[in-house]
Order: C-alpha cells, then structure tokens, then sequence
C-alpha cells in the first residue's frame, strides 16, 4: 500500500477595499485574528443585579473587535465601546443602514409615496 501524506496548501490572501484577508486551514483571518461567528459573547453586560457575580470576560484588544466588525461588514472606526455596540447593534436590532440625504434629494421612497398620496 503506498505512503499517504498530507497535502499542504499555503494560505490565501485577498485584499478587499485595503484591507488583507487571509484563508487557511483553520479558517478566515484579518490581521491575524481569526473570525469569531459569536463575538457578542465576549460583549461585557451594560448592567449587573445588585448582589450578582459579573463573571470575567476574555479582554480583546481594539484590532480584534475591527477584525470582527470587518468581517460582517460593519464600520470598523472608534473605540472598542463602539465597535461592540456596531456587533451588538447588527446582531440583534436588525437595523436599515444609516444613509444621509440632502434636501435637494430625498429618498425615492419618500418620493414614491407623495407621487401616489397626491390626489389631482
């Protein structure tokens, strides 16, 4: 029976927008810090009970919470304050993204609606 052996593959990477992404074995990574599909996890409570233990969470530094944010396609500037509400935020708040419009152009939607609710 002949020998197996393993077949190594040398990791991918993939510039997207300037930023570096890397494909290996183990998974995704950006900036060396692999993707966490449940970084919210490591999001410390806002409040706890009075009386009631806040358990120790794993402290990340600021280019992990950016990897995280850049990986979902999230604004990836501030603090890790606001890094963790952008996670938090997109996970569970489900929220349209924010789009600024001048008024000289207001959204078509806007505009759709008066087009049907004028009456002649």
């Amino acid at each position: 029976m002949a020998d197996l052996h393993p077949i190594v593959i040398p990791p991918l990477e993939h510039t997207y927008k300037s930023i570096k992404y890397t494909c290996s074995g183990e998974g995704l990574y950006k900036d060396g810090y692999l993707y966490d599909p449940h970084a919210e996890k490591l999001i410390p409570p806002k409040t706890t009970k009075a009386g009631a233990e806040s358990k120790e969470l794993e402290k990340k530094p600021v280019a992990y919470w950016k990897a995280q944010c850049a990986f979902r396609g999230l604004n990836q500037s501030g603090s890790i304050n606001d890094l963790q509400v952008c996670i938090f935020s997109d996970l569970y708040l489900d929220a349209p993204p924010v789009v600024a419009y001048s008024k000289a152009s207001p959204p078509p939607e806007f505009s759709q609606k008066l087009r049907y609710s004028e009456t002649p």
